[in-house]
């Protein structure tokens, strides 16, 4: 059986006040008018009764109300209004399914932080904290820089009694804009927007007793925005949902807290869940925990029990990492070097193959850096012949290094400290690709990336930078191409148009006309394919002529990756780019895409799925394009950007952005 309630724009949050069996619902958006709690009859709309599934009242609160709490003993709702910096105080006995005549009237409000968000009681300590986010709160996206819980005393501050409403509430200090707060085992968890959680002591730090309030104790790192969260007091664990990366994570609230950081491990485990999850609802009786997720629209039921607090069964089997802050990543087999560009230093990591790879991370630390003008350089194609990497400093620079992987490679690292001959492209390039057929090196840049540069490579390499100085010739592409792919086999460049005017096709350049000594086709973008919104990645795998494309969606769509004809649809050959491709669905966020040589396999950065998707290459191609089942999963660090496979060694690497990053590294499918 299944009922809908009607109410206004802009649902943020329910709550159930199990004492009467009334649920408050909240509505009003950041923009919209009526920033109400609607009050519905729990005993006449639940899932065995719909007879009443309507609001039976209206309540008027602050602007953005986002998150609730209720105090059944003093008869209490407490509303966080996140774009006024109150809290509303209702008064539940008047305002009723059974009792409206309250309803109508302006609640009493308490002032505190800016940007309060979702909050929690202490009801053995009398404390309401609440969470504040920042300036512009959370409804907006332009919060951030809260540092504060506020404390409002639900003895002396509530429905029937105000001399302990104090205006603006009492803090504590120490968070990093939280986004929501859990109070479990004399802790309060406050769920930080940089992915780590605080926690305060309730006994030390309450609306009363304020002695351990200057500094909250910042603990495991869980992931991206995450919050708000729930407990499970029979088995003493703590549940709160990553946003960001369709996973809740787990902390033991034995060993984890205020007073005892043992059982704090520095990176939290981890459950998946469906896309976006809003929430997190823990029944203790069963075990069971609740997901509503905003993208796919479903609620993920899991079994709580099976990753908790002392079991570990369940939850997602994360591919070993090192703490290695990287941003893109490039393999050369031929030397089994992995080149990084490094996400915190200006300089390029170099790691061995031999010693970092699936099985066995111990030796990876890079055995050699490169230095770079800045960090996050990106590394991009490697020209075997001439033994050279082309990786672009993105900063003010607008440059393309030339780096000689002979002598700067896993092996040899004698040449690694000389600094790099710079090419001038323009400000901010991307990744460059290289067509060993025409010996040219592509490569966007500008600040909306709408134009590539196209050089002659024979001229400028490793051994030969006599013609690093040249005027390259400039294609004219769409706003927002950042992503090339290479079709040797066609002679053909492709180019996403990741935030481009429709952001949902790609760039077809004809590289017979547009190389480094033919600039007569350059002027010319011979087709344009339509892909899925806001294209990232491109992989090229010319084995079975397909060209994989990944859509984005600004995370906000579930992913997916287009695939490409590339026999009917390339430089010379356009017929197919008109088509409709056919999709495959992968994890949300897909950002990068590496293909293994060996396999065909495509691997593929899920940036907010906080996982890498499996294309069985064999099984999705644009031969064979009944993929459903031709995926695979694999669990990884939060936010996973640059990805290289090294076929030699059958090995992945996965960097994650997070924080301060980390880097994976898993084996690469026989498949």
């Amino acid at each position: 059986m299944r009922a809908w309630i009607p109410g206004k724009a802009g649902f943020q949050y329910v709550i159930v006040d199990r004492s009467t069996d009334i649920v408050y619902a909240l509505f009003g958006g950041v923009t919209g008018k009526g920033h109400t709690v609607e009050v519905i009859d729990g005993s006449r709309c639940n899932a065995r009764n719909t007879s009443h599934c309507r609001p039976v009242a209206t309540i008027g609160v602050g602007k953005f109300p986002i998150g609730e709490s209720v105090d059944p003993a003093n008869h209490t709702l407490y509303v966080a209004n996140n774009y006024a910096d109150t809290v509303s105080i209702v008064n539940t006995a008047r305002c009723n399914a059974k009792r409206t005549s309250g309803c109508g009237q302006r609640p009493r409000t308490v002032r505190v932080g800016p940007g309060p968000n979702v909050t929690g009681i202490d009801f053995a300590r009398h404390t309401l904290y609440v969470p504040n986010v920042g300036p512009g709160g959370s409804g907006g996206n332009t919060g951030g820089d809260g540092t504060t819980v506020s404390m409002i005393n639900t003895a002396t501050c509530n429905a029937s009694r105000h001399d302990g409403c104090r205006s603006p509430a009492p803090t504590a200090n120490g968070v990093a804009s939280p986004f929501g707060v859990t109070v479990a085992s004399g802790s309060v968890y406050a769920w930080n927007g940089d992915g780590t959680t605080s926690m305060i002591n309730t006994a030390t730090c309450n609306a009363v007793v304020r002695t351990s309030c200057k500094k909250a104790k910042l603990t495991a790192t869980i992931g991206s925005n995450a919050g708000p969260g729930d407990f499970n007091l029979r088995t003493h664990t703590v549940y709160v949902a990553n946003e960001d990366d369709d996973t809740v994570s787990v902390l033991n609230a034995r060993t984890c807290n205020a007073r005892r950081q043992s059982g704090c491990a520095p990176v939290a485990r981890t459950i998946t869940t469906g896309e976006l999850p809003a929430a997190v609802l823990a029944d203790p009786e069963t075990g069971t925990l609740y997901i509503p997720n905003q993208i796919d629209n479903t609620v993920s039921v899991l079994n709580g029990n099976a990753c908790d607090a002392s079991h570990s069964f369940g939850c997602r089997r994360v591919a070993p990492s090192v703490p290695e802050s990287e941003f893109l990543l490039t393999a050369d087999p031929a030397t089994n070097t992995i080149y990084a560009g490094n996400g915190l230093h200006p300089r390029i990591d170099v790691f061995d193959g031999a010693s970092c790879r699936a099985g066995h991370i111990s030796g990876c630390t890079p055995v050699a850096t490169i230095p770079t003008p800045d960090p996050l350089a990106n590394v991009g194609a490697i020209d075997s012949a001439t033994h050279t990497l082309y990786a672009s400093d993105e900063a003010t620079a607008g440059t393309v290094m030339v780096i000689n992987t002979a002598a700067c490679n896993a092996h040899h690292t004698a040449g690694c400290g000389t600094k790099p001959h710079l090419i001038k492209v323009g400000a901010f390039p991307n990744a460059p690709v290289f067509n060993p057929a025409t010996k040219t090196m592509y490569v966007s840049f500008g600040l909306m990336g709408n134009r590539i540069a196209v050089f002659n490579a024979v001229t400028c390499n490793a051994t030969n930078t006599s013609g690093c100085g040249q005027k390259p010739a400039i294609i004219k592409v769409a706003t927002g191409t950042f992503n090339l792919g290479v079709s040797v086999t066609t002679n053909t460049v492709y180019a996403s148009n990741t935030f481009g005017p429709g952001t949902d096709t790609v760039d077809v350049i004809n590289g017979a006309t547009c190389n480094g000594t033919n600039h007569a086709g350059c002027g010319h973008i011979v087709a344009i394919a339509k892909v899925g919104t806001f294209p990232e990645g491109i992989a090229v795998n010319d084995a079975s002529h397909t060209v994989y494309v990944g859509n984005n969606g600004n995370g906000d769509v579930p992913g997916s990756v287009s695939i490409i004809n590339s026999a009917t649809c390339n430089g010379t050959h356009t017929a197919g780019c008109r088509r409709r491709f056919p999709t495959v669905a992968t994890g949300r966020g897909p950002i990068q895409l590496a293909v293994d040589t060996r396999t065909s396999n495509v691997y593929m950065t899920g940036f907010s799925n906080a996982a890498v998707t499996i294309i069985i290459g064999a099984r999705c191609n644009a031969a064979v394009t009944s993929c459903r089942h031709a995926t695979r999963s694999q669990p990884v660090g939060s936010q996973p950007f640059g990805i290289a496979v090294n076929p030699r060694k059958r090995t992945v690497y996965v960097a994650h952005v997070f924080q301060t990053g980390s880097m994976s590294v898993f084996g690469a499918s026989g498949d």
